[in-house]
């Protein structure tokens, strides 16, 4: 027996772009709305759950931009690399290439010298026997490794080995 067709109601229709403005996931949508599928959902209200998100990421990103621009919480910027994928810096405007804030050196009374970014220090400085670190690219792993590498081969006695994985 052939099945009805879904015809969607205005009330539904709203009801869509209230929760896809809410962040509300596609699955929970058509389960509220009464859908089984999320590939339903999005064939009949492809509109609603795109404005619903562009419309939350506007009133959002206008408070946000009031509260950034006043000085007083400069902190909102984060919203806005996750949610809607605003860079602080044009993607087409570069800069001279920086230098890393890793530096190991002996200075003049045999002691080393290490720079490193604070959430490095974090891990530097925790004093647990193991330590799993989840970072994303470009926050240092490699040279967090190296440092504690130096930390360790400068200590008398202890043997230091590094392993890392090849790709062929």
């Amino acid at each position: 027996m052939a099945q009805i067709a879904f015809s969607p109601t205005e009330e539904q229709r709203h009801l869509v772009k209230v929760l896809s403005s809410y962040g509300i996931r596609q699955t929970d949508i058509g389960t509220e709305v009464g859908l089984r599928s999320p590939k339903t959902l999005r064939k009949h209200f492809r509109d609603e759950l795109e404005h619903g998100r562009i419309g939350a990421n506007i009133k959002v990103g206008k408070t946000l931009y009031a509260m950034a621009t006043s000085g007083k919480h400069p902190s909102v910027t984060i919203y806005w690399d996750r949610r809607a994928r605003w860079k602080s810096k044009p993607a087409g405007e570069t800069g001279p290439a920086a230098t890393p804030d890793f530096v190991v050196a002996r200075d003049k009374e045999g002691g080393m010298k290490i720079f490193l970014k604070p959430p490095q220090w974090d891990v530097f400085l925790c004093d647990q026997r193991f330590r799993v670190l989840v970072a994303g690219r470009r926050f240092g792993k490699t040279y967090l490794a190296m440092v504690e590498l130096c930390r360790a081969a400068s200590t008398p006695g202890h043997l230091v080995w590094y392993v890392g994985p090849t790709y062929k």
